[in-house]
């Protein structure tokens, strides 16, 4: 493990959309745009049922700035748990004042977002000390549920049995790191069946 990992895989980057009359009807580009994930935490839409329970946020809230409902460039594909902890808060007295006093939300989409927040080894969210509105959004959207470092965990796993069954299918049985491949491998799939078990009982 690496000491620090990014908060999501890929960046969202909002593309340009025909204006559509109801904001639910973007679901699908928010989809492709937020890379099947959580603008906000990064979870992949797979753990809320492959998106069908997936979200759509008003950054700045519909609430209190109506104009802006069917915006694509407010949206945000959310996961429920970031989206219902959110709600209709906004720190900011206009649309456009993100961060007011040093509180606030910073715009998911931003390239500073990524720097703003960070995983630790285990798959915890961090935030950069000194950023207020990181910590302001980190303790609002519940960024420290444990929910967030399953999540993770799971898609480490995924990614690293194929990875490492690649690497044992290339090394010679007579190989001396052979069986240690093999014993990484095993091992690797049986913390990989314990979150998936973790999974089920959120």
């Amino acid at each position: 493990f690496r000491s620090m990992f990014p908060l999501r895989k890929n960046n969202p980057k909002r593309t340009k959309q025909q204006k559509l009359s109801k904001y639910n009807l973007y679901k699908a580009a928010l989809s492709k745009d937020f890379f099947c994930c959580c603008g906000y935490c990064g979870t992949h839409h797979v753990y809320y049922g492959s998106g069908k329970c997936f979200h759509i946020d008003h950054f700045a809230p519909k609430s209190k700035f109506k104009h802006l409902e069917n915006e694509y460039s407010n949206l945000v594909y959310s996961c429920p748990t970031c989206n219902i902890a959110k709600s209709n808060d906004w720190c900011g007295p206009t649309e456009n004042e993100r961060i007011f006093n040093n509180v606030g939300y910073i715009e998911p989409c931003d390239e500073v977002y990524a720097t703003s927040f960070y995983r630790d080894s285990s798959g915890k969210i961090k935030y950069q000390e000194g950023n207020l509105a990181a910590k302001y959004m980190y303790h609002k959207l519940k960024f420290g549920l444990k929910r967030h470092e399953i999540f993770w965990l799971a898609d480490y796993f995924y990614e690293l049995v194929p990875r490492i069954s690649k690497k044992l299918r290339e090394t010679p049985e007579s190989n001396p790191l052979y069986d240690e491949l093999k014993k990484l491998l095993l091992d690797s799939i049986e913390q990989m069946d314990k979150y998936r078990q973790l999974q089920r009982e959120l």
